[in-house]
């Protein structure tokens, strides 16, 4: 077997990109942890409870139970059932096997990182044969400032996962929209990925997909085979989704649960401009932003797209640009639009990883076409170096800034990310059971309330022992219907009631309340099905596409 000069030289180029795409997701990661703690707010805290609830389980060799014991008010909230954690294993399997959950979240952050990343890469691959245009998209995409508002200064772990897979959704769209149908499979795997991470953003992929397909209906690019390479795409999502599809029917088919707060809160136009000359990164959803250096690209590819030769492309630019106008104050929502299922999203800045995917495909295609008379390599190295030493300093400076909002937690042991997550305040109310006049059932939270002192808690049970006298007692503890549970009063199995706290009649003296929910058997199978689906999909696009099919 002889090895070429070409092999050579192809093989150093493929390991000049690993290593610049590690470096890349390196430098995303540590000024994080500069320090050497991670910064948590409300969203963070919310997020590492359930994730920590997982990592518990699966270091038992089991699968977490439908509802959590851990944080959350320690009300027995159905999160790990309405809140997908598939690809938070990212983030799951590090806790599972570091003692120190500062190091486990440096490396569930950094495997976010290179995974979108490599996804990027994947799409812009696609666009461009180009290297310096591809590590360019790559760039926009990874280092812009949004997506460290996301990561870091929201804690929205599955938004941010979320955000790493909607290259692949693009990139099966893309080439499906160029007749190659091999677009199913990176489809099908990232429509999975998006809604194994956060259902809110598949939602409205979904509800922009759509809206590009009737755009290509009405310029009359749509075919029959485009449709059929959709329908199929959606077949081959289904096992993926499976396990978490599942789980959620379950809950709220056989239980009346209350949804997230809805609301359209907007980006503040000036107040998202000032933020983004100043590179600033904090949790405000006033001034969620895509960074000063992404904001120019946009802006410079929307005079260039008026151009004749370059109209084929601003379809792109538009897009991005159209989404962007929906998320600022300049328009105001309909109050029936607030309160629909649209109300949903909350802030309008969440549709700004759209925004930057589509201007990522509309200046890599412009770029490409340009390519002949500009100095691709120059731009590459002058955005990269840019928007690396902005994202850089912009995290940092949020890092440092102490006690910058009421809810702020310093992780750096693992005492205080125990402590931190034990005791969860809020989202308590997000899936709660509901009455016969759509109020929660709890009248307290667990983990505040004086009559009960909370003594074991695990992933899959908790000891309670009762502080008052009362013999007829109503423990803030949510009883879902089809979720097993196992209720014991001082060692003895009692039956309990579904569909409302836990209600006892008690015994004068001392008592111990062992409450105990394990995963069902049915669980396991859907589980087994979503990661084999995700494996050989995974494989199955690797295999198809380690050849650019469509450059344009």
């Amino acid at each position: 077997m002889t090895f070429s000069k070409s092999d050579f030289l192809r093989s150093t180029k493929n390991l000049s990109f690993i290593f610049l795409f590690v470096l890349l997701a390196f430098i995303s990661t540590y000024p994080a942890f500069v320090e050497h703690y991670f910064k948590m707010t409300m969203d963070g805290q919310i997020h590492f409870a359930r994730f920590e609830s997982v990592a518990q389980a699966l270091k038992s060799g089991k699968l977490p139970p439908s509802i959590n014991f851990i944080g959350l008010g320690n009300v027995g909230e159905a999160f790990s059932s309405t809140y997908p954690w598939l690809t938070a294993l990212l983030f799951i399997i590090p806790r599972s096997i570091m003692r120190n959950p500062v190091h486990a979240m440096f490396a569930g952050v950094f495997a976010v990182n290179l995974m979108t990343i490599i996804n990027a890469y994947f799409l812009t691959k696609c666009l461009t044969s180009k290297k310096s245009l591809q590590i360019f998209g790559v760039a926009i995409y990874q280092l812009n400032t949004y997506h460290f508002i996301d990561l870091y200064a929201r804690n929205a772990m599955g938004e941010s996962l979320a955000y790493s897979f909607i290259p692949l959704v693009f990139l099966g769209c893309y080439q499906i929209w160029n007749g190659h149908r091999t677009g199913i499979l990176p489809l099908a795997l990232g429509m999975g990925l998006i809604f194994n991470s956060h259902m809110i953003t598949s939602f409205f992929a979904v509800i922009i997909l759509a809206t590009i397909e009737l755009y290509r209906i009405v310029t009359k690019k749509f075919s029959l085979r485009e449709l059929s390479s959709f329908c199929l795409s959606a077949l081959l999502c289904l096992p993926v989704v499976l396990f978490s599809l599942v789980n959620l029917a379950k809950i709220t088919i056989n239980n009346k649960i209350s949804t997230t707060w809805r609301a359209l809160h907007p980006i503040y136009a000036w107040d998202a401009l000032q933020s983004s000359v100043n590179n600033i990164v904090n949790d405000n959803p006033n001034q969620y932003n895509v960074g000063i250096v992404c904001l120019l690209i946009l802006v410079i590819m929307i005079i260039m797209s008026l151009k004749k030769d370059l109209q084929k492309y601003a379809p792109y630019i538009v897009g991005a640009t159209m989404i962007l106008v929906v998320t600022l104050n300049w328009i105001t929502p309909p109050k029936w639009l607030v309160k629909s299922i649209i109300g949903n999203l909350q802030f309008t800045g969440r549709l700004l990883p759209f925004v930057i995917i589509l201007t990522v495909m509309g200046s890599v295609l412009i770029l490409n076409y340009l390519h002949p008379t500009i100095n691709s390599n120059a731009i590459t190295v002058l955005a990269v170096c840019l928007m690396t030493i902005l994202s850089f300093n912009g995290i940092v400076n949020y890092h440092d800034a102490k006690n910058d909002a009421p809810v702020r937690f310093y992780i750096d042991n693992n005492q205080t990310y125990l402590s931190t997550i034990s005791r969860v305040k809020w989202g308590y109310g997000d899936y709660t059971i509901l009455d016969n006049h759509k109020n929660s059932i709890l009248k307290s939270v667990l983990c505040e309330d004086k009559d009960f002192e909370i003594k074991n808690v695990r992933y899959n049970r908790m000891s309670i022992v009762p502080k008052t006298k009362k013999q007829k007692v109503e423990i803030p503890f949510l009883l879902y219907n089809s979720v097993p549970y196992k209720v014991s009063v001082n060692g003895k199995p009692i039956d309990v009631k579904r569909g409302s706290t836990l209600k006892l009649n008690l015994c004068k003296r001392k008592n111990t309340i062992v409450i105990q929910s394990d995963a069902p058997k049915i669980n396991y199978l859907t589980f087994s099905v979503s990661v084999i689906s995700i494996i050989l999909l995974t494989a199955a696009m690797l295999f198809y596409n380690r050849k650019p099919q469509c450059y344009q």
